[in-house]
């Protein structure tokens, strides 16, 4: 069982892997393409610091919503089951396992630990688009052609 588990840990850790990689493709991507109006903010006086709150605050009303929307979908596929629209032969193959199978339970610790995740995840792929955000200059942006 131990090996098993270690198995699963690897594979969740890769995940949230990708995820952050992902994440942070789209935030640097989304930060890139604001380079003018994060040197106009600038050029009027917005100070670093406000820049680097302006994108971590984006990332985590993200976040937010993800995070929302992760213990609906968690509760409604929880538990297995044949559908109304299904056939006999599915009930059939479904039944015994809803009897003698594995049941799935959706515990408040795995909520509340799924969340925090996403909000990990999120916020530190947040950190690099936000330092490059910071290091905008007002020059940089007047000078930045958006083809």
């Amino acid at each position: 069982m131990g090996l098993l588990r270690m198995v699963l840990y690897m594979a969740v850790l890769i995940i949230f892997a990708v995820a952050l990689v992902i994440i942070n493709n789209a935030m640097v991507m989304a930060t890139l393409q604001r380079v003018k109006e994060i040197g106009t903010m600038r050029a009027i006086g917005a100070q670093r610091r406000f820049v680097l709150v302006l994108v971590v605050v984006e990332v985590v009303t993200t976040a937010s919503s993800s995070a929302g929307s992760e213990p609906v979908s968690a509760s409604s596929s929880s538990t297995p089951s044949a559908g109304p629209g299904a056939s006999p032969h599915q009930r059939h193959h479904v039944l015994p396992l809803l009897r003698t199978g594995p049941h799935p339970r959706l515990g408040t610790a795995s909520l509340v630990t799924s969340v925090a995740i996403v909000f990990l995840v999120s916020i530190l792929s947040a950190l690099y688009p936000a330092i490059l955000a910071m290091r905008v200059t007002p020059i940089e942006a007047m000078q930045s052609d958006d083809g």
